[in-house]
């Protein structure tokens, strides 16, 4: 049995079959603890860098910690089934898993202080440490560590989901009728779960044994995993994606990488960089609660660890297709409106203080509410069974130290339960606030007053023209036209960024057919790796371009096939859809604003004459617009082409 990776669910059911009926009883324990959960839920007086959430937890749980180390089954059952409820993630010892943040993203923990806590330290990256800890454990570490530290949940990740028919709507077949598959080409495959990727291998659905150079579970910390192995684990969701990259893209190699959270991300590209990856995928988000290292981190662009480890592929020529994220209906920001009675609660319209959702069947969700950084700025996070404060509180964060943000996780016991927000200023002059709702698979609906502006997600905040945000069109639609609007997917994220990106940077088809899934796969989950499979099979027909030029191309030759919605790069559509120009034998590109002053063959062309020196007799040279006034002799038999664009060509 692993120590340290097991799923709290999994850990329930086999505690339960284990039991004598009388023991299988722990209902009643846990309707009390989170009875008593109700009671904790509140701000506390001394601060302390934990987050409020686990404070809540250890204040509940801690009168069981002898009974939880004696391995009492009653009180593990009880714990791990109202912990799960909560949302945190459990290991069978019922310990939480948290990540211990330290502001110096240079320094290190000392060798064992975790350890001389009760806690078993797992991966480490940036001086951001994930730690499984006893929940009475929670309050004397916290008090022990070094100034610079904070101690958060680390909530699962949050997956953007909600055959073939997306590598047609690109116009990726073309090239694959050519025998262009993204041969010479290693994508990386970042996700939570890899589930059933044996019976996709079987059916043909994803490459062979051989492509898949290798598997990393960092959840389960197996840096050698088998495909039985991760077949087992986690959601399906990575092997619907990596069956979009592979139906674009069924030569290419792949590495996949099972990650839990931005630590984990940070390993997955360190090793990436070190092991030839040539493109990244992945179709998860981050907020500022899970990536937060100092004070104000998150909120601007560049900030937080999903950032940061996005940066670190860009700036080692990697690039990397990101999610915009499913969030444009369960998504809100503006400032901090005091509504007409004057008074710190936040008023989402004039005269309404409490934003109503409803929890489906199933279904739970992920809140996380931050802020623009101020100093003394501070709010806190509540929800409700009912739109007033005299009813049940559900869940709380109200963390005062070292943040700017608030985030709980909630899944009720019954389907169709209403619920309503608050938030509440506690200090600091008002400003911006923005709140996400992250529920996977529907679990929230009902969304009251959501706000599609600026629902882009981390890391698609990261200023790197190789980090590429990219929304969801669905496939039926993506034949529209130029100028076409009302076409993006209703969930599909959009931008600006906090500090004014423009986001998306491109869009791409969902919906596609997937094996494992058994039908259309939905969201920029499938968008993602789609985009990144056509980029790989369009760089199998140029092998000598470098990234930089296979991303300006990928950008500029969207907004000139499909620049869906307002002209240009827009906050809805990006550049436009990601399609591939018909392919022809002996292609050569030529486009200014590539930058290429110096001509090298790497990258589009600056100057027509050193495409024409370069050039292939009977050949093709395709100008992306723009003018080149220089004077030149053509002087080889070929075919010139502009894309929808006119050029200027030797005249002034």
């Amino acid at each position: 049995m692993s120590r340290a990776r097991w799923i709290a669910l999994s850990l329930l059911a086999a505690l339960s079959s284990g039991l004598p009926a009388a023991a299988q009883k722990p209902d009643l324990t846990a309707a009390a603890l989170s009875a008593q959960w109700q009671v904790s839920a509140k701000a506390y007086g001394e601060q302390l860098p934990l987050a409020s959430t686990l404070r809540d937890a250890a204040a509940t749980l801690a009168p069981l910690g002898a009974r939880l180390r004696a391995h009492d089954t009653n009180a593990l059952a009880a714990v791990a089934k109202v912990l799960v409820t909560r949302g945190f993630q459990v290991d069978e010892e019922a310990r939480i898993q948290v990540v211990v943040s330290g502001e110096d993203l240079d320094s290190e923990l000392p060798k064992g202080f975790i350890e001389g806590y009760g806690g078993l330290r797992g991966s480490s990256w940036l001086n951001q440490h994930v730690v499984w800890m006893p929940a009475d454990a929670l309050e004397p570490l916290a008090r022990a560590l070094p100034a610079g530290y904070f101690v958060r949940p680390a909530w699962p990740l949050n997956e953007d989901a909600t055959g073939g028919e997306c590598a047609y709507a690109m116009n990726t077949v073309n090239y694959q009728n050519y025998g262009l598959k993204g041969q010479g080409v290693v994508i990386g495959i970042i996700d939570g779960g890899f589930s059933n990727l044996a019976s996709a291998i079987a059916s043909g659905d994803v490459p062979p044994v051989g492509q898949i150079l290798s598997i990393i579970d960092y959840i389960n910390t197996n840096f050698s995993a088998t495909v039985a192995f991760i077949s087992a684990r986690g959601t399906s969701h990575g092997t619907e994606v990596f069956e979009g990259a592979a139906d674009n893209a069924p030569s290419a190699n792949y590495r996949l990488y099972r990650t839990g959270n931005a630590v984990d991300l940070g390993l997955a590209i360190q090793h990436a960089i070190s092991n030839g990856v040539d493109l990244l995928s992945m179709s998860q988000s981050f907020y500022a609660p899970d990536t937060q290292t100092g004070p104000g981190d998150g909120w601007y662009d560049n900030t937080g660890l999903a950032c940061l480890a996005a940066l670190a592929a860009a700036s080692n020529d990697i690039p990397f297709f990101v999610s915009a994220g499913n969030r444009a209906g369960s998504h809100w920001k503006g400032n901090m409106n005091y509504g007409p009675d004057a008074d710190n609660e936040h008023d989402w319209e004039d005269g309404d203080e409490f934003l109503s959702i409803n929890f489906n069947v199933g279904g739970g969700a992920l809140f996380y509410l931050s802020w623009e950084p101020a100093a003394s700025r501070d709010y806190d996070l509540y929800l409700w069974s009912a739109p007033t404060t005299n009813s049940v509180l559900f869940a709380s964060s109200v963390n005062s130290t070292n943040n700017i943000y608030e985030s709980f996780s909630y899944k009720p016991t019954v389907g169709g339960l209403p619920a309503w927000i608050q938030v509440v200023r506690r200090g600091g002059v008002p400003g911006p606030i923005e709140l996400f709702v992250h529920a996977n698979g529907g679990g929230v609906s009902a969304f009251e007053y959501p706000v599609a502006e600026s629902s882009a997600t981390s890391p698609s905040n990261a200023d790197h023209p190789f980090v590429i945000s990219v929304g969801a069109v669905n496939w039926t639609n993506y034949a529209s036209s130029a100028g076409s609007t009302g076409i993006i997917e209703s969930f599909s994220s959009r931008g600006p960024s906090n500090s004014g990106r423009v986001l998306p940077d491109i869009c791409a088809p969902d919906g596609n057919t997937t094996f494992v899934g058994g039908g259309p796969f939905f969201g920029t989950s499938d968008a993602t790796p789609e985009a990144a499979g056509a980029t790989a099979a369009f760089w199998s027909s140029v092998p000598t371009m470098s990234a930089s030029g296979i991303v300006h191309l990928v950008r500029y030759t969207s907004e000139a096939l499909k620049d869906f919605g307002d002209p240009g790069k827009d906050n809805i559509y990006g550049h436009g859809g990601l399609f591939l120009y018909a392919y022809r034998t002996n292609t050569i590109w030529v486009d200014r604003r590539a930058g290429n002053t110096t001509d090298a063959t790497d990258r589009p062309f600056y100057h027509m004459a050193a495409a024409q020196s370069n050039a292939t007799a009977g050949g093709r040279t395709v100008i992306l617009g723009q003018s080149y006034p220089e004077p030149i002799v053509l002087n080889k038999a070929q075919r010139i082409e502009t894309i929808v664009n006119p050029a200027r060509i030797a005249k002034p």
